[in-house]
């Protein structure tokens, strides 16, 4: 499958120079509450879903798929090796998915034109810190099958290639390169996730490195996410654990 355009995240095109006065437009198109929080905002942190109907529905067949596998489901059993309700399911695969970590890529854009370490690597986590909100899903993509690829081009040029790698344990690799060579973004991920109670935790492992035109280099991984309220109560997805960045080369 291929797309001939990408849109990012941002309203302002992908990898472009993004202005103040934009960042600015952006934040006033948000809705926010009293307390200046995003009304998506879960009281106690964490990104709250509001759509009960879509709740509802996916609550009627995750009732059903508990009962179906019993109580083996609610203590760990790994949800990638088993056949879930397709109601359950967004319409995508984990490869495309993935370029939702990406919505923000003019920080790449900022951080490759910097000389100063400090501020690229200041640019660098705010592209991966940035992209975080863009996935804050509760439906689950396909698996992607072997040899299966998602190729996108964002409105500056910048490709966006994916292939899964490995069926058994399921591994994807992605490569994200600037049409001028100013940065190539590389990495590979696994993907688990099981049942805890009535939580879903879920975890991308593996590296993520942006490598820059005049040989610097950006590593991350990414932290693990909880998913609660899957069968009763509010619906909240927030990221746990941590992100580690490292720039070797210039001991940060």
């Amino acid at each position: 499958r291929r797309i001939t355009v990408m849109s990012g995240g941002s309203s302002s095109a992908g990898g472009e120079d993004i202005t103040e006065e934009e960042i600015e437009k952006e934040f006033e198109s948000l809705t926010v509450g009293d307390d200046g929080r995003l009304e998506e905002t879960a009281v106690n942190g964490g990104f709250l879903f509001t759509d009960r109907d879509d709740i509802k529905r996916q609550r009627k067949a995750a009732y059903s798929f508990v009962k179906t596998l019993g109580m083996q489901i609610l203590k760990g059993k790994d949800l990638v090796s088993v056949s879930l309700p397709v109601e359950l399911f967004e319409p995508r695969s984990f490869l495309e998915r993935l370029t939702d970590n990406w919505s923000y890529p003019m920080y790449l854009q900022r951080a490759a034109d910097s000389s100063d370490p400090i501020e690229r690597f200041k640019n660098v986590i705010t592209f991966a810190l940035a992209g975080l909100h863009c996935t804050c899903h509760d439906a689950k993509p396909f698996n992607p099958i072997l040899g299966e690829t998602y190729e996108g081009v964002y409105e500056d040029g910048t490709l966006v290639m994916c292939e899964q790698t490995s069926h058994h344990p399921p591994v994807s690799h992605w490569e994200v390169s600037h049409p001028r060579g100013l940065y190539k973004l590389t990495g590979y991920g696994t993907w688990a996730a099981s049942f805890r109670g009535n939580s879903v935790k879920g975890q991308q492992s593996g590296p993520t490195r942006v490598k820059f035109h005049d040989g610097g280099m950006v590593e991350w991984e990414l932290p693990f996410l909880w998913l609660h309220g899957v069968l009763w109560g509010e619906r909240v997805l927030e990221y746990a654990g941590s992100m580690i960045f490292r720039d070797d080369a210039n001991r940060l």
